[in-house]
């Protein structure tokens, strides 16, 4: 465990330089739809260093799910997989959590997710699509362990 901690850390303190690309969006925040560990629907993205950001959703648990209220936050690392004339195509590794609630502000559960992101920003809009996959461990009145679980995202930037 300890040797997987390490490599993580090293991987994560030379990456930040060593594949740090020119990102278009490092200076603004993303506005846009999307779905995290436990919602779906509202999402902003801000970036603290061209390959490190933060992203928030507020919404619901799920599309069908329209009476619950959700909240989730994750921490990722994006690295430039190639620069093309449309714009750059990223990939990116980080983790999540999100809480939901089925009876109103109270939480009845609480997740916590790994990310795995593919995406592109494009060159001529200001505009990101992101998919993603999140293999996922749910604690509380819902628990349950989800290996499967995805999101995606659309932003705007300003």
């Amino acid at each position: 465990m300890s040797y997987a901690f390490t490599f993580s850390y090293v991987f994560c303190l030379f990456s930040n330089t060593s594949f740090a690309e020119d990102n278009s969006n490092a200076d603004k925040i993303g506005v846009g739809l999307g779905s995290g560990t436990t919602t779906s629907a509202f999402t902003a993205k801000k970036y603290f260093e061209p390959n490190t950001a933060v992203q928030a959703f507020v919404g619901t648990r799920g599309a069908t799910s329209l009476h619950t209220f959700s909240l989730g936050a994750d921490a990722l690392f994006e690295f430039t997989l190639r620069e093309a004339d449309i714009g750059r195509f990223f990939y990116g590794y980080g983790a999540g959590i999100g809480m939901f609630s089925y009876s109103g502000l109270g939480f009845d559960s609480i997740g916590f997710s790994g990310v795995g992101e593919l995406g592109v920003h494009f060159s001529s809009i200001p505009l990101e699509i992101i998919i993603d996959i999140r293999p996922s461990i749910f604690l509380g009145d819902f628990a349950g362990i989800s290996l499967l679980s995805g999101g995606s995202a659309v932003r705007w930037y300003f």
